[in-house]
This record gives structure tokens, sequence and C-alpha cells, in this order.
């Protein structure tokens, strides 16, 4: 996934991201996720990309955008998709299939409690992951792995969210971020995946 530097034209409103105006941006056949990413980088919004489908999203187009709104050129990447929309949530704004498919359902589960300390996105995210992962499969008992930082990446927290969907919390870091995004993918067997095969994160930064 692309991962670049751009000139900030300038932080978007809480209260309605989709109409934080990018600057100027040139892209030349560049994936869609990827383009979905540059403009939020461009326009410094956080972003959340729900379980687009692969091929649609994974197909390449060329873009040019100037002081055009977040929600003209969002609208432009994922015109010809029927089964997609542009959503806000607490001043995130939301790319996602208008019915989620079975494989995403995960994105809707409840996580009763979740204890948040002062840490980065990406040690909070593992600690979503580790909260779910026991939720789906009860076998879970124990986890191993080696996070890998990100030079971006900052802390949040702390906070006690209670009652929330996975969406909602991936949305809340990537809000109290406020340079990040993340995007989710199909997971065929949630219970044994990855924390990155269920999500993955995406740092922006500005020169």
């Amino acid at each position: 996934m692309m991962l670049a530097t751009f000139g900030f034209a300038h932080a978007a409103s809480q209260m309605d991201p989709l109409q934080a105006r990018t600057s100027h941006l040139k892209l030349a056949r560049v994936t869609r996720l990827d383009a979905v990413m540059a403009l939020a980088g461009n326009a410094k919004v956080p972003l959340g990309v729900v379980c687009p489908d692969p091929e649609f999203m994974g197909a390449e187009i060329s873009l040019e955008t100037n002081r055009q709104t977040m929600a003209e050129a969002l609208s432009a990447v994922i015109a010809g998709a029927s089964d997609m929309r542009l959503d806000v949530d607490h001043g995130v704004i939301v790319v996602q299939r208008i019915a989620l498919p079975p494989e995403c359902a995960f994105l809707d589960s409840v996580i009763p409690v979740l204890i948040v300390p002062k840490d980065t996105v990406v040690h909070v995210s593992a600690l979503l992951w580790m909260t779910l992962e026991p939720q789906l499969d009860a076998s879970k008992t124990g986890f191993m792995g080696i996070l890998h930082p990100d030079a971006n990446d900052r802390d949040i927290g702390p906070a006690e969210l209670r009652g929330r969907r996975v969406r909602d919390v991936l949305n809340w870091m990537v809000r109290e971020h406020g340079a990040a995004a993340w995007v989710s993918w199909p997971c065929l067997e949630v219970g044994s995946a990855a924390s990155d095969q269920l999500w993955k994160l995406v740092f922006f930064r500005s020169r």
C-alpha cells in the first residue's frame, strides 16, 4: 500500500470532513485504494475503508484534483460501484459497502469493554485484535508476535470504551491519531486470522 508525503491543504472540520478540500494532487496509474488513501493524506482527514471489493478497489485509475472537496474527489474514485457509499462517523470519513458481506461480519462484533492505556495506535490495534479473537474462538488463550512500529504513529488514550463495535473502535483510533486510516478486507477464517489479515493501518505524514 502506498504511503506518501503530501502538502496538506488544511485540517478537516470535525463536523463534516467530506467538505475538506484537497490541494493539487495528480495520480497516475494507482489503485483505487491507493487513490483513496492519497486523498485522505492530502486533505489530512482520518479515514476508514470497510470491506471493499478487492477487484474493484485494486483496479488502476488516474486522477487529478485541485481544491475539490473530499466528497467530490472520493465520489470520482468510487464512481461505477453501485454497492459503495460515503459516510461520516464522528469526524471519520468511511468508505464502505452498502451491505456488509458475511466475511466482514466481525467488524460488527461488539467489544463489551476495552481498556486502552496511553499507547501507540499500532499497540492499541493489537489490543483490539487480542480482545476480539477470544470472542470469535474461545480456544484462544494466548498470543505471540512482533509489532512493527511506524515512524508516523503516535500515542492515543487512555480511554475506556464500552459496548463498541470493532469498526467503531478502529474509527476512534484513527480519529484520535488525526492523520491515519484503516482498511479491512473480507476474511473467511476470522478466528484463526492474524491481526493484519483483518485490518491494516496507514499513517500519513506531513512535510
